[in-house]
């Protein structure tokens, strides 16, 4: 009996559970410019589309492990933003395209007892920014 307890005991320590979180990026309210606009074409290239994906590992809540390299893009919420930065840099990553057109996120969170893992995975088109 008490083997039976101990084995149900290790395995409640060893189970996960792990959460999805699907995000669109919208625009993003309160954000005016009062500048002149910069008269420039945004060159969509819709053939294919760009993918990157980022997982960062944190264990006992302390060490971190992942990217270091991130896309400069103010993001909103806070579920997996660097993760987010990280991917779209990933996607971006050895193309010759500046920004990444209707991306569409998918963020997915796994726990357990002592590690938390997050990983971010991004798609969307590939654009140029040709100013005029």
């Amino acid at each position: 009996m008490k083997k039976l307890i101990y084995l149900a005991g290790f395995c409640l320590l060893i189970t996960s559970c792990s959460k999805t979180h699907r995000n669109a990026l919208t625009a993003i309210p309160g954000v005016s410019i009062s500048t002149q606009p910069i008269p420039a074409d945004v060159i969509v290239d819709k053939r294919k589309t760009l993918q990157g994906t980022s997982v960062t590992t944190t264990v006992l809540g302390i060490f971190k492990s992942g990217d270091t390299k991130f896309a400069d893009a103010p993001l909103p919420g806070s579920v997996g933003s660097l993760e987010k930065q990280a991917a779209i840099y990933k996607a971006l990553e050895g193309t010759d395209f500046d920004v990444l057109v209707n991306p569409k996120y998918v963020i997915e969170i796994e726990k357990n007892l002592f590690v938390k893992t997050v990983t971010a995975t991004v798609v969307g088109y590939g654009a140029k920014i040709k100013i005029r």
